[in-house]
C-alpha cells in the first residue's frame, strides 16, 4: 500500500475527508475552525460511547520567531528515535528533509483509550497562500485507483435537510469516499462521508474534518465497512463513524519562506478489518518519506 501521509492516509484510506503542549494539555480557545474546536474540546466518539480528542496544535498562530522555535523544539523533543531529528536538520530546505511522525504515542492517553493516532510534523519551503487555495488543498486529497471522492450538491444536502454553516474566513464542504485498504491484499472496503472546513488567516490554514453521522444508513453516502476478499466486496455492511482529524500549516517568521506542516488524527480499526492486526499502522513508516516529499514537490511545482 502506497497512501499518501500528508495527504491524510487514514482519512483518503477511510474514504473520510474531502479534500507548546503537553500531556494534559486543554482544548484551547475558539480556534475559528468549528470542526477543529469540535475535535479539540468532545472529540471523536468510538464504539461504546468513549471518546478520544485530539492533541492541540502544536504551533499557536501569533508566536515571535523565538516562541515558533520552541514549539518546534517541543515536537523535536518528542522523538523516540535512536538517531533524532535537530532543529538544523529538520529546517533544512530540501525535498528529504527529516520530519516528526508518532504513531499511537499521545502521552496525554493512558493506553486505555480507543483507536489509534497519528501525527506528523514537518517543513516545507513555499508560499502560505500556494497551501490554502482550494484547488491545492483538493489535490492533496485525492484517493488512488481503488476509490473515489464525491462532493456532495446542494441538492444532495437539501433532501438530507442538511443546511450548510456559513464559515469566516473559510469553506465548508462535505464528501463521500470509497476505498478499498491494501492495494496488494484488498481486504476491506470503507466509504463515509465526512464534513470538512477549511480556515485561513494572515499566518495559518487548518482543515479540519470528522465522519458526519447524520449519514450513517444513508442509501448514497453511507458510512460503512465491507469485507472484500481478493477486492470482491460482500453486501455485510458494518457502520463505520470513528475517524476525525486536521491539518494546520502555519508561516514562520524565521527563516524566510518556511511553513510549519503539522498533521494530526484519531481513527479506529476494528477487530474484523485484519483480525486484529494492525497492518496499517505498520504501513505508516514506509510511505511517510515519499508522501512528505511529494507534498513538497507539489508545493514547488505549484508555484513555478
Amino acid at each position: 500500500m502506497h497512501q499518501p501521509v500528508f495527504r491524510l492516509p487514514l482519512l483518503a484510506i477511510l474514504g473520510l475527508i474531502a479534500w507548546g503542549f503537553s500531556a494534559a494539555a486543554p482544548a484551547r480557545a475558539q480556534s475559528g475552525n468549528p470542526e477543529l474546536d469540535a475535535l479539540l474540546k468532545s472529540g471523536v466518539v468510538f464504539p461504546g460511547g468513549q471518546m478520544r480528542r485530539l492533541r492541540p496544535p502544536s504551533m499557536a498562530d501569533g508566536l515571535g520567531a523565538a516562541g515558533q522555535k520552541q514549539a518546534i523544539q517541543t515536537v523535536l523533543a518528542m522523538q523516540h528515535s535512536v538517531r533524532p531529528v535537530n532543529y538544523p536538520q529538520f529546517m533544512v530546505k530540501n525535498l528529504n528533509t527529516p520530519y516528526v511522525l508518532l504513531v499511537d504515542q499521545d502521552p496525554q492517553y493512558d493506553g486505555n483509550q480507543p483507536g489509534h493516532s497519528i501525527n506528523l510534523w514537518f517543513v516545507v519551503y513555499g508560499d502560505l497562500k500556494t497551501v490554502a487555495d482550494p484547488k491545492f488543498l483538493k489535490k492533496q486529497f485525492k484517493p488512488d485507483n481503488t476509490g473515489h471522492l464525491d462532493t456532495l450538491t446542494p441538492d444532495d444536502l437539501k433532501r438530507r435537510n442538511i443546511v450548510p454553516r456559513t464559515i469566516p474566513a473559510g469553506n465548508e464542504w462535505f464528501v463521500h469516499g470509497v476505498f478499498k485498504l491494501l492495494q496488494t491484499q484488498v481486504l476491506v472496503q470503507v466509504q463515509g462521508t465526512s464534513r470538512a472546513v477549511e480556515t485561513t488567516t494572515k499566518e495559518s490554514t487548518t482543515l479540519g474534518c470528522q465522519i458526519d453521522r447524520r449519514f450513517d444508513g444513508d442509501s448514497k453516502f453511507p458510512n460503512d465497512w465491507r469485507p472484500a476478499p481478493g477486492g470482491v466486496v460482500q453486501n455485510s455492511p458494518t457502520p463505520y463513524d470513528s475517524f476525525g482529524g486536521y491539518a494546520k500549516v502555519t508561516r514562520l517568521v524565521e527563516p524566510a519562506g518556511a511553513l510549519f506542516v503539522e498533521y494530526h488524527l484519531v481513527y479506529d480499526e476494528p477487530q474484523g478489518w485484519f483480525n486484529g492486526a494492525n497492518l496499517l499502522r505498520a504501513k505508516l513508516p514506509q510511505a511517510t518519506p515519499g508522501d512528505v516529499r511529494e507534498f513538497r514537490r507539489d508545493v514547488r511545482t505549484a508555484e513555478q
